[in-house]
């Protein structure tokens, strides 16, 4: 029985509410009574309390703890995203020196060339007069922030650039190492583990993370390596004093120069060009305080948008650090938690065939996907809450019992598939699945070729797994072959669009090999039931830095208005008027194809004006502001006209004319001599009379 301890004795009400504790034991009620509650003089309140016939402590609810001012609830919570925090950190205001431009590490770097590599010397790419002099501009400034340098010694290597727009309208200039790379000897520097992260920042609460800006070009090269970077130009040869992106070494070579400058301090994790700094409350201030000390002191920069300072959680190379622990970064499964449910048959046989190739990942699976297998053996489809409900429990499954990366991988696996409207990716290392991707296609996007799209798949995987897939080997698996060829070929003869992912894919050392379709059931299921909405981040990110094609074909090709001396040939070097200006069409020249067609062109001087327009022979064309006004009168025998007009040319006939009469042959017989006929017989000459 319960012991009264309140005097005077509160009244005891009968209730027919039913109490459970938590493993479903029922809890005996004696009543219910009202109470009057004082917190520190200020506060009084009347609550109802149930009186219970067991021994335990008396339990205050939730409301009645929140308004009587024991617990306090925040008005806002962190989120396990990517948001920063909203609390103002004043220490990186003391350094705004760090967060602007582009650092230089102490010491250079050697790029160690292969004994028996045979050097290649590529030559000068054509780059569009219409970029001509923001090229020339872009190696200026390049050169006037030491990062490149002219050569006019010899070399042996020589390699090739691509000019490209960026959304922005700024210039970048890409190297192509694609040969180069071939003979370098990579100095595989091991990466630190995550457990190695884990163990400086157990116990802390407070979190930062920096990210290096241009972190190659924060390494100078030896002048041995620097010749090996040298690249042509329409202007000259340049070399890279700094570590271009795209070299199979620079990782390395990054990863061991940032250990050696940052390793060393207190709740300090280095991995690639992500710093974590970490500690309790001021000891994070304090540790954060000195890398950005160490930073100034060797010259190190950092990207201020891309820092996250004094939060409570931080996204940092696959795994979400917050101050209670470590959790798995909701990022890795949310193409798997944001699936739509399946519409038709069609799309449910994906999702089965997909969790059939997951079983392993998902226990009790049989149990699980029972309803889904009957819904599919029926004649109407019709999605219940039985249905949704396997499903997520399918999905949850899969997402708890994913594997945990290997920071001591040094390769991984990507197989990426595309649909008509939808991308999918998975990432293994070792056999075991790590992470997923999917989003849609834009409207624009869904219009792509078939290649492009599988390519753009690539990329938006390693866009998406980049913490994961930077600075190993990637194994992409795509069952789209002609993709192999294509990766194996210089970048300049690749087609526009693939280029410039081709370009977007030059930081990463990946590998292309083709599977069959049936063998991807993950990522094609992930690409079919992609997420409604679009992914934003990677979407921008995937902004192609696009050739100015459209903007520089009339300022490179067009035809000013004033005299051109040469003449238009009929028919192979035709000339096609398009919005009133005159355009070269495939292979069309401006220069006669033989001496004899130039000295007949030079007979005629230069045209000034329309009346010169009705020569006889193969008039000179000029441009005039109207279209209407380029050819105003045309002669009815001139042969241009024949070629544009309505009607198709044709070839006047002109009869064969037989040959002459001889006396002294037939059919290249001699008419001297006996012949023999078809028939065997033979024939004797005959004297010929003359009339």
């Amino acid at each position: 029985m319960y012991t009264p301890i309140l005097k005077p004795k509160p009244q005891l009400d009968k209730t027919s509410q039913i109490l459970v504790a938590y493993g479903g034991t029922r809890i005996p009620i004696a009543g219910v009574c009202s109470l009057n509650c004082r917190h520190k003089g200020i506060i009084n309140k009347k609550y109802s309390f149930f009186v219970v016939d067991t021994q335990s402590n008396p339990i205050l609810g939730y409301k009645a703890s929140v308004e009587m001012g024991f617990v306090k609830v925040a008005t806002s919570i962190s989120s396990l995203s990517t948001e920063k925090s909203g609390q103002k950190n004043p220490i990186p205001k003391e350094f705004d020196d760090v967060f602007a431009g582009i650092g230089k590490l102490p010491g250079k770097v050697e790029i160690h060339v292969k004994k028996n590599a045979i050097p290649s010397v590529n030559p000068v790419r054509r780059i569009p007069f219409a970029l001509h002099e923001r090229v020339k501009s872009e190696l200026e400034r390049l050169e006037k922030v030491d990062i490149i340098e002219r050569v006019v010694t010899p070399t042996k290597w020589v390699n090739s650039i691509v000019a490209v727009e960026k959304s922005d309208e700024s210039l970048r200039l890409c190297l192509d190492p694609r040969e180069l790379n071939k003979s370098i000897q990579r100095p595989y520097y091991p990466m630190p583990t995550f457990e190695d992260i884990a163990a400086k920042i157990h116990g802390h609460n407070k979190f930062s993370k920096l990210d290096a800006t241009s972190g190659y070009l924060m390494l100078a090269l030896t002048e041995k390596s620097s010749l090996v970077t040298t690249f042509n130009t329409p202007f000259g040869r340049y070399k890279y004093k700094r570590m271009p992106f795209g070299l199979i070494c620079a990782q390395d070579e990054f990863q061991r120069k940032m250990e050696e400058t940052f390793g060393n301090l207190k709740g300090v994790g280095v991995i690639v060009d992500d710093i974590l700094v970490s500690g309790k409350d001021e000891e994070h201030d304090e540790n954060l305080r000195k890398v950005l000390e160490k930073a100034r002191e060797v010259g190190v920069r950092f990207n201020p948008e891309k820092c996250i300072f004094g939060s409570t959680s931080v996204p940092y190379f696959g795994h979400l650090i917050t101050a209670d622990g470590i959790k798995p970064d909701p990022s890795k499964v949310q193409a798997i938690i944001e699936m739509p449910h399946p519409s038709n048959k069609d799309e449910l046989a994906t999702f089965l065939g997909m969790t059939n190739f997951l079983s392993k990942y998902i226990p009790n699976l049989s149990s699980l996907n029972y309803p889904l297998r009957e819904l599919g053996k029926q004649t109407v489809f019709e999605w219940t809450n039985e249905h949704a409900t396997a499903m997520n429990r399918i999905r949850t499954s899969i997402c708890n019992n994913l594997a945990t990366f290997d920071t001591k991988a040094k390769s991984v696996e990507m197989k990426t598939d595309a649909s008509k409207h939808g991308l999918g990716a998975e990432l293994s290392v070792g056999g075991k699945i790590v992470a997923f991707g999917s989003r849609a296609l834009t409207s624009t996007e869904q219009n792509y070729s078939q290649i492009e799209k599988e390519l753009y798949n690539i990329l938006y995987g390693c866009k998406k797994f980049h913490q994961f897939v930077y600075g190993r080997r990637i194994i992409a698996h795509t069952d789209h072959k002609p993709l192999e060829a294509i990766l194996s070929k210089p970048l300049s003869q690749a087609p526009p669009r693939l280029q410039r992912m081709m370009i977007q894919l030059q930081p990463y050392d990946i590998m292309v090999q083709y599977v069959r379709g049936k063998d991807l059931p993950v990522t094609d299921t992930l690409s079919r039931l992609h997420p409604p909405h679009l992914d934003e981040e990677c979407s921008l990110e995937i902004e192609f830095h696009v050739h100015s094609v459209m903007k520089s074909i009339p300022e490179a090709t067009c035809w000013t208005k004033g005299v051109v001396t040469s003449c238009v040939s009929p028919r192979s070097y035709l000339i096609q008027a398009e919005n009133g200006r005159f355009y070269r069409r495939n292979r069309a020249h401006l220069k006669p194809r033989s001496s004899a067609e130039d000295n007949s062109a030079q007979q005629s001087s230069g045209f000034t004006g329309d009346e010169d327009l009705t020569a006889e022979f193969h008039p000179p064309v000029t441009q005039s502001s109207s279209p209407k006004k380029a050819v105003p009168k045309t002669p009815d025998n001139c042969s241009t006209r024949e070629i544009f007009q309505d009607s198709p040319y044709r070839t006047p006939r002109t009869p064969t004319p037989l040959p002459a009469a001889n006396s002294e042959s037939r059919n290249g017989e001699d008419y001297s001599r006996p012949y023999v006929t078809r028939t065997g017989r033979v024939v004797k000459p005959r004297k010929i009379m003359d009339i």
